[in-house]
């Protein structure tokens, strides 16, 4: 994984960007079962999408989300946001859209994105990797995201 080869032990950090909820909690639970980073999920605790109805997608989120209330309290996004911008754990944070504009980490080093995205989000999601150390911002690109 690149992040353990080039991040791990330097106080930098990344953002693995989903494509959906349900992605990101399978990301997490992938993270979790290999055992050598530490990641967290940042998502809405609702898909408020017109004529959503994937039961089974939505209780898994609901489930994950439940155990991430008792871990972190009803303010979880932020305890993890203030966490991820901390020196110690989580060390990849994983989103889907949230955070993708207009949030600043200065130890976020590298972004992930596993997700299609264009114009003005894919511009400020890749300036998430933020260059205020001396190891500059990288972007990992998972799949055609630049496609026009």
């Amino acid at each position: 994984m690149h992040y353990l080869k080039t991040f791990k032990g330097t106080g930098l950090k990344g953002m693995l960007i989903a494509p959906s909820r349900l992605i990101a909690v399978r990301f997490k639970e992938i993270l979790d079962d290999i055992g050598q980073v530490n990641s967290e999920v940042v998502i809405s605790s609702t898909d408020d999408r017109e004529d959503y109805e994937d039961i089974e997608s939505e209780n898994k989120i609901q489930k994950f989300l439940k155990n991430v209330k008792t871990r972190y309290g009803l303010e979880f996004n932020n305890r993890i946001i203030k966490e991820f911008k901390s020196v110690g754990d989580p060390e990849i944070l994983i989103v889907v859209s949230k955070l993708l504009t207009g949030f600043d980490a200065p130890r976020n080093a590298v972004v992930y994105i596993c997700k299609g995205l264009k114009e003005h989000t894919l511009l400020q999601a890749i300036a998430r990797a933020n260059r205020l150390f001396e190891e500059k911002g990288k972007v990992k690109e998972y799949g055609n995201i630049a496609r026009p």
